[in-house]
């Protein structure tokens, strides 16, 4: 695998995870 795909799948995931966690952060903030 060259090194500009594992680069582009890695940013890909973080925006996954990041987004993941946007919305459990609000989600938290209408429970609260």
């Amino acid at each position: 695998m060259s090194v500009s795909n594992m680069e582009k799948s890695e940013s890909g995931l973080r925006i996954r995870v990041s987004d993941r966690l946007r919305q459990d952060f609000i989600a938290a903030c209408r429970a609260g």
